[in-house]
């Protein structure tokens, strides 16, 4: 209201300063510019508002709405290579896919291809590259051999990992295969996980994000 009653006073402060009658015109230049000042102060003052109070929030609420929303990470299956048989290509990924998952670069050539090993200029580098171009692994399940050969066998198996801030799972094949001795197979010889032989047999599923 005082905003109003200023813009109005200036109005007609300045009308009266043309009213000769009024006998103002000789102090016109004076009461212009009070005029004025009336003018723009009630304008400015008219014109602030009150500001909004801000809205009560809620923290009860927020905490239970970002809890639903929330995925929780399930449970990781934990690799377990003594569950497969001794000297079987099973076993021989569930020891490379455990040292992946520790990141034991040095432990994890024991249970790689012979030749893959021999035929690499640095295979601990290599392989590293190789495993952590992946992601990091979390942990791995149902591996069984699908097919294959006496001395290369197919093996399956569910990985999974975690890639920035969510994990995955996929399904994924490898060739494993028994040697002796570089390009010697021989069943009496040794499992060896053949890393790039590895692929993916389907998309990979997110199944949680880390809030």
């Amino acid at each position: 209201m005082i905003g109003i009653f200023l813009v109005w006073l200036g109005i007609i402060l300045f009308i009266a300063t043309f009213i000769k009658k009024l006998k103002l015109i000789q102090y016109k230049k004076t009461f212009r510019i009070l005029a004025i000042i009336f003018f723009v102060a009630g304008s400015f003052i008219a014109g602030i508002k009150e500001k909004p109070t801000p809205p009560k929030i809620n923290h009860h609420e927020k905490i239970t709405e970002t809890k639903q929303n929330k995925k929780e990470l399930p449970n990781i299956p934990k690799i377990n290579a003594e569950q497969y048989p001794e000297h079987s290509p099973e076993r021989a990924l569930a020891n490379y896919l455990l040292c992946w998952q520790k990141q034991d670069w040095n432990k994890i050539l024991d249970y790689t291809q012979i030749t893959w090993v021999s035929e690499s200029t640095d295979p601990t580098e290599s392989i590293k590259n190789h495993c952590l171009g992946r992601g990091k692994l979390l942990g791995a399940s149902e591996i069984k051999r699908v097919g294959g050969t006496p001395y290369m066998a197919q093996v399956t198996a569910i990985i999974y990992y975690k890639w920035e801030t969510d994990t995955f799972k996929q399904p994924i094949k490898a060739n494993v295969i028994c040697e002796s001795a570089p390009y010697t197979p021989n069943l009496g010889g040794k499992w060896g996980v053949n890393p790039i032989s590895i692929v993916n047999i389907g998309p990979p599923t997110v199944v949680g994000v880390k809030q």
